[in-house]
């Protein structure tokens, strides 16, 4: 299965890449969906200008702060629109405590007012060299 080392976490440290080659980390809240990992984050960010330009992605479990606590796995990231970014909603919603989804019903819309929630979904990358 894929994302196994995930299992337990509750937060991720979801690596994009720079133009340079340079890697950024940021940790995120995630859900599992079969094989694959959801996260939703603002749009416009670095992660989702990173992620449009090049899809790879390497994920970890991690503290809320970042602090790595397991392998990097190569994904895929994807950025989901229309009827895929609903259904992902749903399922994060089910998935998620009611703190999380009260913060991102009521506290998100207060402090990103110009910022829209985009979905991703990361695909596990088998073939993705480390």
């Amino acid at each position: 299965m894929a994302f196994e080392h995930l299992t337990d976490a509750k937060y991720c440290l979801l690596t994009t890449y720079r133009r340079t080659g340079d890697n950024v980390g940021t940790p995120v809240w995630f859900v599992r969906d079969g094989d694959s990992i959801l996260v939703c984050t603002d749009d416009p960010s670095g992660k989702i200008r990173r992620m449009r330009r090049d899809p790879r992605v390497d994920v970890a479990a991690c503290s809320w702060r970042g602090r790595r606590l397991g392998p990097d796995e190569p994904g895929r990231a994807v950025i989901l629109t229309g009827p895929l970014a609903d259904r992902a909603r749903a399922t994060m919603d089910s998935n998620y405590s009611l703190g999380k989804r009260l913060f991102y019903r009521f506290i998100h819309p207060l402090v990103s007012r110009r910022k829209a929630m985009v979905f991703v979904r990361i695909d596990a990358d088998f073939g993705a060299p480390r």
